[in-house]
């Protein structure tokens, strides 16, 4: 939905065509054919009844709806009478006549000019309205396995409404905006399900989580905005944030930036929900299937062993068994078989990187709306060599989830190890600027950068970090930086914990970086100082004793 409202708005609505579409929104190749392939019309059919659903109940009093007509992809804008007006603006620029139902506003690509003034702020809230209901491939829409403990099910979070004191100097409508963007950004992790925001949301049967909020006044004209996060099992807040210094007309870009880091902060793998979720989560059993593997397998990627690897990519297996509809399922499995192959867990003979492509495509037919689905379908490509076509779905896979700092993180990842070093440091850049906690297998990637750019003295910063100990990556950047301070009871130390830890990776060095597919160039200097390394530890061994 948002690719055809961005392209009318933007005046290129001619182009949507069932081709154009399937190359944009579904990763399709060149060579696809919408006359023997169905998939753009299918999902075409899918929004149109899920905006006729959205419309005739919680979007009855949308000032703005939205409308796709069969045999057209091609949204129309219908300004609907009956609701809540927004708020007053400047209106002397529109020359649309209302008739006392309803008018289009936008009926051709070419009149997205028309969308103006409170028209168009009104547009972008009943867009954010939509964006958690129809536009995401939301966990929630895979057919559970069955009925089972809390930790087998995926988290859900009510958002409700804003508390909003008469003296706030903050609208209602903005007010209403906010919560509404705040439901769109997390319904984009897709393995949260949002409840309605409703302001009987912690009523909600199932609900887990309640995220609530109040708008209050700061000095002068500024204002707040607080946020707390309720387990609705025991009423504790579990975790609050107050946004500062925000002005009282709180406009879109002031909100975008709360609702990214609201997002980020509480939906992403690491963040507060899962956080507070592993620790309710008992080991794997050795028939558990569902959920419960994606929380298990995104722990195994914080602190990977061989045992976590079988057990959650076991876990997975059962899961799309039992459910060949779990795109989730689908994606984490992809994810791991490519980490397997990296690690050596998996070898050629077991064809890792043949699985993972099969699965990551599967997850992406399943839920052709799903971020996580083209991430998976961006790691396999990328090991299939396929460099053009991974990057093109990793795009694909931010426009799906902005606010992701993992898929961010991945195409990051990825850059360095081809060598494009500055490509890769912004990316990286906006994932530490977003969380405090990054995943451990990114300090590899974040010394890689200061490495390749002779910066020892940062290199040696983030190789200090703790988390580089509990990867065989960031071993080895351990080794390197100890032999380049002189260290060699530290390159004894990390080489000794490297072997010890990740047995296969140290057994064949040479052989892991190719698996990454990291470029030759930065292969052959770490391979060369990893060897001056060992000769300097070994050169060192008679004066130490």
């Amino acid at each position: 939905m948002r690719y055809i409202v961005t392209e009318t708005l933007a005046d290129r609505g001619s182009r949507l065509k069932g081709y154009n579409v399937a190359l944009s929104v579904f990763s399709r190749g060149e060579k696809f054919d919408p006359q023997t392939n169905s998939v753009v019309r299918v999902e075409a059919t899918r929004l149109r009844k899920q905006l006729a659903a959205y419309y005739a109940g919680p979007g009855a009093s949308d000032p703005i709806e939205i409308r796709v007509n069969r045999g057209s992809y091609v949204p129309e804008f219908i300004e609907r009478s009956g609701s809540a007006p927004p708020p007053a603006v400047d209106t002397e620029a529109l020359a649309v006549e209302s008739s006392p139902l309803e008018h289009p506003i936008a009926r051709s690509p070419r009149m997205p000019w028309l969308l103006a003034g409170a028209t168009l702020v009104a547009l972008f809230v009943a867009i954010a309205a939509l964006a958690y209901r129809v536009g995401q491939a939301s966990y929630v829409e895979e057919t559970p396995i069955a009925i089972g403990p809390i930790w087998s099910q995926p988290p859900s979070i009510a958002v409700a409404q804003l508390e909003l004191p008469p003296e706030s100097g903050i609208s209602q409508f903005q007010a209403s905006a906010l919560a509404r963007e705040v439901a769109a950004g997390l319904g984009r992790f897709e393995i949260i399900r949002v409840r309605e925001v409703d302001p009987d949301a912690t009523a909600a049967p199932g609900t887990e989580y309640v995220l609530a909020g109040g708008v209050g006044r700061g000095g002068g004209e500024r204002h707040n905005v607080s946020f707390r996060l309720i387990r609705a099992g025991d009423n504790q807040i579990i975790w609050s944030k107050t946004y500062d210094h925000l002005p009282s007309d709180l406009t879109a870009d002031h909100r975008l930036k709360i609702v990214a880091d609201l997002a980020n902060t509480l939906a992403r793998t690491h963040g507060v929900i899962f956080v507070d979720r592993y620790r309710q989560t008992p080991d794997l059993g050795p028939n558990s299937k569902g959920f419960e593997c994606v929380v298990y397998g995104s722990r195994y990627f914080n602190a990977p062993t061989r045992q976590s690897f079988d057990d959650a990519t076991a876990c997975l297996e059962r899961t799309v068994k039992a459910d060949p509809k779990s795109s989730i399922g689908y994606a984490m499995l992809a994810t791991m078989l490519i980490d397997g192959y990296i690690k050596g867990y998996r070898t050629e003979a077991d064809e890792p990187v043949t699985h993972a492509a099969v699965a990551a495509n599967e997850a992406v037919d399943l839920a052709p709306q799903s971020a996580r689905a083209h991430l998976a379908l961006f790691l396999s490509r990328f090991h299939e060599r396929r460099f053009a076509d991974a990057y093109e779905a990793a795009r694909r896979a931010l426009s799906l989830n902005p606010f992701s700092t993992e898929i961010k993180a991945r195409l990051g990842s990825a850059y360095a190890l081809r060598g494009e070093h500055v490509l890769s440091q912004n990316l990286l850049n906006e994932v530490l600027a977003s969380t405090e906690n990054a995943a451990n297998w990114l300090q590899f990637y974040l010394f890689l950068n200061a490495y390749m750019a002779n910066d020892d003295e940062l290199a040696t910063r983030y190789v200090m970090r703790t988390q580089t100990t509990r990867t065989p990556l960031g071993l080895i950047a351990r080794i390197i930086m100890a032999n380049h301070n002189k260290n060699a009871h530290l390159v004894a130390k990390w080489k000794s914990h490297l072997t010890q830890h990740f047995p296969r990776f140290a057994s064949d060095i040479p052989g892991a970086l190719a698996r990454l597919e990291m470029a030759k160039p930065i292969r052959e200097r770490i391979l060369a100082d990893l060897l001056a390394a060992d000769a300097f530890a070994q050169a060192a061994q008679p004066n130490a004793q």
